[in-house]
Parts: C-alpha cells; structure tokens; sequence
C-alpha cells in the first residue's frame, strides 16, 4: 500500500526519497517543472552523507499533477497507508477541498508543514479525520527542478496533536513510526507534540524571515552579533504570546534562542525555505509563522514589533 505525498518541494521531495530508498512504495503530487523533470528523469536525491542516486519512475515512485488522474490509484480508492502533506501551508485548504473525498476515505492525514493553527483548517473541512503532525529540524533543499539535497541532520517527530476529536489510534502511530524510523531522518514518536510545534515555531521565528530578508543561507545568521539578536528579539516575542496563551513552555526563551543558533550551526549551507520560495518569486508562508504570532499577538494583547516589522519585509519582497 502505497504513502501519498501531496507537495513534492523540498520537504516532500526529502520524504519521497527517503521513504523510496528504504523499500517503500511511494506516490508524489506534484506541478509544473518539478513534475515534468521527475516524470522524465527520475528525482535525484544527494544525501546529507553519501553518493547521490536517481530514483526512477517505477512501480516503487510515481509522481502526478492530479491525483484525480485515471492511472493514479488514489483516483480509485484503492488502499493506501498515508497521506502526507507537505505542501506549503497557505496551499493546506485547497488540497483539501480538492481532494476531501479521497482523504477522507482513508482517515487519517499526517501534516508535514511549518506553521501554526494548521489542524484548524483540517478540522474545518474534515472534521472526523485523524490529524498526525510530523516536525524535522532537517535540512532539505532542492537545488533544481527534480533534485533535492539534505543539506543538514536533525530531529523528526511524530506526533497526534490535542486538537484531535478522536482518540489516538495508536497501532496505527507505532505504524507511521516504523515506516521512518530506520530513515536518514531520525524519526521517533513524542507525546508532546503541541509543545514541540512551538518549538519548531520558535526556530522557523528565528530563522526564516530573518535570514530571507538577509538573503543568507543559515550558517551566516550567527556569524554577527547584530543578527544573532535580531533572532533572539524576535523569538522573544513569540515565546511571550504563547505564555499568554497558555502553551507549556519553559519560564525564559534562552533554550530555545540557543536551540536555533545551534539549527544554524548544524545547516550552515541551508537556504531555508521561505528564501527558497523568494528565490523561485513564489508566495512564502510568512502569515503562518512570523505573522501568525503577530495576530495572536493582538489577540491577547502582547507587543510583536519585531515580528511585525519582519512580516511586512517579507510582504515587501513578495511583491
């Protein structure tokens, strides 16, 4: 039975290839100049150790731009194990929507996303699904149409968000776990996923508009003073609205400003992906990171300047 990954960027890509490379089957979704070198040629995968290898369109990898097509089995409800979504998060709503019927068949759904209030927008269109939410701290970054390069380790954690209206299946988690365990991604399972979303949030924070706005890969994000700051401020920030938010976090942000400048360390060569999407002129996820935290900033009453000033940056390059 095959796992669908519904957005073959660099995460997804990073995913496909892991997955493929360690025996199974995997079925991508994916548009545009992405779709038609990997449908042609294969996707190429670098390692973040090792010699890199073409995964060829066989019976083990197939890649779609419609997953409605007749000679994708998703198309048919066949069985199938996952559905991944690893597409940006502003894109969540219209898979959904678009594809409601199939997912729901299988009921469940794991999200593999940067953001925050992502399981809202499942919940709203698919309220009796069971929502799985994967985080990696690893580097992925796809150099060309069709090859994708891991460009740093990480963690990668799996988890079943308190949002859920159903009960934890749990077989069906220990399932997903064994599917990644064995990966180059390092994956294992936590039971307090809500709280490592924050902490993800709190690198993405840190990292991603900043080192976009800089047009730098990660590692130059703490080679001055001046931007190391800019980091902490921001992550400050964020980690005051979710103590206004009740979320558990610890009593000062220094773990997590640290935890970030040592992301950094670990993928130095990373363009994270929001640069990636500037670099490429695409629409970036800013709403659902920096911008996010400045709406629940407003909402419980917590100054975000900095994360405000951030935003409107990054909607400035957009443009």
């Amino acid at each position: 039975m095959p796992i669908y990954i519904l957005g073959m960027g660099a995460v997804g890509s990073l995913f496909a290839a892991s997955l493929v490379t360690n025996g199974y089957q995997v079925v991508g979704l994916c548009r545009g100049e992405q779709f038609d070198v990997i449908s042609s040629q294969g996707l190429t995968y670098v390692p973040y150790e090792g010699e890199e290898v073409v995964i060829p369109i066989d019976k083990n990898f197939q890649v779609f731009s419609d997953l409605r097509h007749p000679e994708c089995n998703f198309s048919k409800y066949q069985p199938f194990d996952w559905v991944f979504v690893t597409s940006k998060v502003y894109s969540l709503e219209s898979l959904l929507q678009t594809y409601s019927e199939i997912i729901s068949h299988n009921g469940y759904i794991v999200l593999v996303q940067n953001g925050i209030g992502n399981e809202e927008i499942v919940s709203k269109i698919l309220p009796n699904i069971r929502i799985y939410r994967i985080l990696t701290t690893n580097g992925a970054l796809l150099e060309s149409p069709g090859r994708v390069r891991h460009t740093g380790p990480g963690y990668t954690k799996i988890g079943y968000p308190q949002t859920n209206t159903l009960r934890e299946d749990t077989p069906k988690s220990f399932a997903l776990w064994v599917y990644l365990k064995n990966s180059p991604l390092s994956a294992s399972i936590d039971r307090q996923i809500d709280v490592l979303l924050w902490e993800k949030i709190f690198v993405n924070i840190g990292i991603n508009a900043i080192a976009s706005i800089y047009n730098i890969p990660n590692g130059g994000l703490i080679e001055t003073d001046e931007r190391k700051n800019l980091m902490r401020d921001a992550i400050t920030e964020a980690w005051n609205v979710a103590k206004a938010m009740n979320i558990t976090v610890d009593e000062t942000p220094n773990r997590y400003i640290e935890f970030t400048y040592d992301v950094c360390a670990k993928t130095k060569p990373n363009r994270n992906s929001m640069l990636q999407d500037l670099d490429k002129g695409r629409k970036t996820e800013i709403d659902f990171i920096n911008g996010k935290i400045v709406e629940y900033g407003k909402e419980f009453g917590i100054p975000t300047p900095v994360n405000y000033d951030l935003t409107q940056q990054i909607k400035k390059l957009e443009k």
